[in-house]
């Protein structure tokens, strides 16, 4: 019988897991890794920490990221031009990673807010909107209100 491993997500070292085993993934995919390809050379574990700060801050208030996502973002798109296919792929790993590690309401929470930034990013970027994108929030969305019925 197989026992599940997965556990809740509840402070910064499982935000460092997640945030690392997700990277190791984004660096090989064979659509996301044009994006992360300068951090191949010694930026890597700058940016490990950055993004950790950036979920500490947004899963646990920490207040530790003060960056500007977008503008990051922005730089990334003038490099190689976004599609909603790679946001969409990023959700994809990102959500599978979560999965594969986390269970719980924090764990859909940093789901939510991933698709949630992908949607704002998409829209910021490229001034348009993605169906497919706000689908990924949606269906995350309604996830979150199951489990919410669940603990009632």
């Amino acid at each position: 019988m197989h026992t599940d491993s997965r556990r809740q997500l509840v402070n910064r070292a499982d935000i460092e897991q997640l945030v690392r085993i997700f990277y190791t993934r984004a660096l090989s995919d064979e659509i996301l890794f044009k994006y992360f390809l300068e951090l191949r050379f010694g930026e890597l574990e700058d940016h490990l920490t950055k993004i950790a700060d950036y979920w500490d801050t947004k899963l646990f208030h920490t207040a530790r990221y003060q960056e500007n996502s977008l503008q990051v973002h922005l730089r990334l798109n003038a490099l190689h031009e976004l599609q909603d296919t790679d946001f969409q792929r990023w959700i994809e790993l990102w959500q599978a990673t979560v999965d594969e590690l986390f269970v719980g309401r924090t764990a859909t929470k940093a789901k939510f807010i991933g698709a949630q930034m992908c949607c704002i990013f998409y829209a910021r970027v490229t001034g348009t909107h993605s169906p497919e994108l706000e689908g990924a929030l949606l269906t995350i969305a309604a996830e979150e209100l199951t489990e919410q019925e669940e603990r009632k």
